[in-house]
């Protein structure tokens, strides 16, 4: 049963979508500006007042009207506002090219070539499976079908929302961008124990955790972490083809780790 996502340019242009950012460079050029027209205002003759005047009047509307979008963005906590299609987001399309618009996720029975569910969304595709398979069970009233995904979908938490429903799922793995100086020390060679919770390194030296939590944001995800090391890498032969931090190697083990782990078996 696979799913995937279909993107559909909204009304809105980029133009007419806001973020933070950029309403504070809006914001920052206005005021600049009217520093400007003040300073000419003061130096005018009475035959220029009325044209700066205009300017200066013209700016201040603008300012007003980028501090109304400020506004609702703390409100609502939103990231993103448009102003003409209310509801659209600006959308990683394809390569880092973004659009305005929405994203349609859709589920289909492969044996019988139906669509089993859709639903219109202003997000990406990381937040999405787990709801989509919720939907699919409430639908076929099982949960006995395997789920296939490309690795857009392929985030933790979801994962663990399939694996907790008891469905399976084939989602591809995303490629990972080498995290050590010489690949034979990345992560995944890095052997998890999960009786004593701990990773034994290629050099055969055991990292530990202290046990705390760390919180950590990724993409506009929050989740959990825990640290490992150990004192052994400031003496490690090969301590500068694993890592260039002075202090040593350290991995980090997210809370959704054994569920990744079960994709990658599947």
């Amino acid at each position: 049963m696979p799913g995937d996502s279909t993107k559909l340019r909204a009304q809105n242009s980029k133009k007419n979508n806001f973020n933070e950012k950029k309403i504070a460079q809006h914001l920052a050029y206005i005021d600049k500006k009217l520093d400007e027209y003040n300073a000419e205002l003061a130096a005018a003759d009475e035959d220029n007042k009325q044209t700066i005047q205009a300017e200066i009047d013209k700016q201040t509307q603008r300012k007003q009207n980028y501090q109304v979008l400020q506004q609702q963005l703390e409100d609502t906590g939103e990231k993103q506002i448009s102003t003409t299609d209310p509801d659209s987001r600006q959308l990683i399309t394809r390569n880092n090219i973004t659009e305005v618009g929405y994203n349609v996720q859709t589920t289909v029975d492969d044996k019988h070539k139906l669509i089993i569910d859709y639903k219109l969304t202003n997000t990406n595709d990381s937040k999405a499976m787990g709801e989509m398979l919720q939907s699919a069970q409430t639908i076929l009233q099982t949960t006995g079908f395997t789920a296939l995904y490309d690795k857009g979908y392929h985030t933790g938490s979801e994962i663990k929302t399939a694996v907790e429903m008891g469905v399976e799922i084939m989602t591809a793995i995303p490629s990972v961008a080498a995290c050590a100086p010489n690949p034979d020390y990345n992560f995944d060679r890095f052997d998890y124990n999960n009786l004593t919770d701990t990773y034994n390194c290629p050099q055969g030296e055991t990292l530990r955790t202290n046990g705390n939590n760390y919180l950590k944001t990724k993409e506009n995800s929050t989740y959990y972490v825990k640290h490992y090391k150990t004192t052994k890498c400031q003496h490690c032969p090969v301590k500068l083809l694993c890592t260039k931090n002075a202090k040593g190697r350290l991995i980090e083990r997210s809370e959704y780790q054994q569920y990744v782990d079960i994709n990658k078996k599947t």
